[in-house]
């Protein structure tokens, strides 16, 4: 069985789209786990009513106490050998459970991390685990994620290489549980990142599926938009004691130390931006992405993609001035031409000598279909290489929000 364990504090609004996408769950074998936590709108008769037309919903009403108090008092009553979280303005894919149950019992790991979708009032975005989809296990674990879980080396600003959200994964109840009950329940932002990597740290086997079947919804009273103040930075040291001693208690304090460095310095800017009006970034070089490092015996080089990337690949390629670009393909831009070149169609990479076909495209899913496409015509993996583009960056500049600077104190 899965507990689903869902906090709940004034969600009137969006419960019920919420509750609907957990109780028609292609997967039926669900706890579902309701906490109000002193609400004062109508949020607590819609779980009531909810509860009464499906039996395995169960209700729990406490005082006020947050997000972190809601989620152990859901884990108290939780029945189920897995855990999963729900914040109750969000909504999921009518396959989450199954998809994740499958994934997590097939591989035999302790979690299952999944990608989602950002919803907003401009509209819907996806967003990725850094790393490539499938499961890490013992050494690739300890050499593969490690290193670069909580701070992603490579993309020039701050970035998670797994998603810090609680609610985008499925859990072995054993793993999960621990880091929720000996979380310190005064920190109030940045607890899912807290809890998240112990749990990654406590896992055997961790597997990946960045498909975006959680559906995170951003709004005007979501914690992410609310304005900080003083207790952001009191919450900050907290946050920053708790992961040093959990980090300094495990096997891999050496790699995750570190990392923890960068975490609390985009944290800190984070409520800077918010508080001050102002916060560092890193400056992009205008649609720059780092050409990988080519063999020195491939000079005749054909790129795959002319989006983005593969304009960035083409600009570095014919300044370098020591490869040929034999073609530069595109399977929806072919015919089109793109600074005078004219781009073909991915057939013509077929029908054509050449070393090397980069693939210049950010989206690994995509990567991967490109690749297995070629590879259906005939071409050999190593005459195909792909590698997750990274951006370049000019330093850091100092950005002022035009919303917040002219206001007084």
């Amino acid at each position: 069985m899965i507990s689903v364990i869902v906090p709940i504090y004034n969600s009137e609004m969006y419960l019920p789209e919420c509750l609907d996408s957990l109780i028609h769950q292609t997967f039926r074998d669900l706890e579902i786990i309701l906490v109000d936590d002193g609400s004062q709108d109508g949020s607590l008769n819609i779980c009531r009513k909810y509860a009464q037309d499906d039996k395995r919903i169960l209700v729990i009403q406490q005082k006020n106490g947050g997000s972190t108090r809601a989620r152990r008092e859901g884990l108290k009553a939780a029945k189920g050998e897995y855990i999963s979280f729900i914040d109750s303005d969000d909504w999921v894919d009518l396959s989450f459970y199954e998809r994740l149950y499958e994934l997590l019992a097939f591989n035999d790991v302790d979690m299952v991390v999944s990608g989602c979708r950002i919803e907003n009032e401009r509209g819907a975005f996806d967003i990725r685990n850094r790393f490539e989809e499938g499961v890490y296990k013992g050494e690739k674990l300890r050499e593969d994620i490690y290193p670069q879980m909580l701070s992603y080396k490579g993309e020039g600003g701050f970035c998670f290489g797994i998603l810090q959200y609680l609610w985008n994964k499925l859990y072995k109840r054993s793993i999960i549980e621990p880091c929720v009950m000996e979380l310190d329940e005064r920190i109030y932002d940045g607890e899912d990142a807290a809890c998240v990597f112990d749990a990654c740290l406590r896992a055997s086997g961790v597997c990946i599926d960045n498909h975006a079947y959680y559906h995170y919804r951003i709004h005007e009273n979501s914690v992410c938009t609310s304005r900080r103040d003083e207790k952001y930075y009191v919450n900050a040291v907290r946050l920053n004691e708790y992961m040093g001693k959990v980090f300094s208690a495990s096997e891999e304090s050496e790699v995750m130390t570190p990392q923890l460095k960068h975490f609390m310095g985009m944290f800190i800017n984070n409520g800077t931006k918010s508080t001050f009006g102002f916060h560092y970034e890193k400056k992009r070089s205008a649609d720059r992405w780092k050409l990988p490092l080519l063999p020195e015996e491939a000079c005749r080089i054909c790129i795959f993609g002319a989006g983005k990337v593969g304009r960035s690949f083409y600009g570095q390629l014919v300044s370098c001035g020591d490869k040929d670009i034999v073609a530069w393909a595109d399977s929806s831009l072919y015919g089109t031409r793109i600074g005078g070149v004219a781009i073909a169609a991915p057939e013509a990479l077929l029908e054509l000598s050449w070393d090397l076909v980069i693939i210049a495209v950010a989206d690994g899913s995509k990567a991967a279909e490109m690749s297995a496409w070629l590879q259906e015509h005939g071409i050999s993996e190593d005459k195909v290489l792909w590698e997750l583009p990274q951006r370049e960056y000019e330093g850091y500049e100092m950005v002022f929000d035009e919303q917040e600077s002219g206001q007084g104190i």
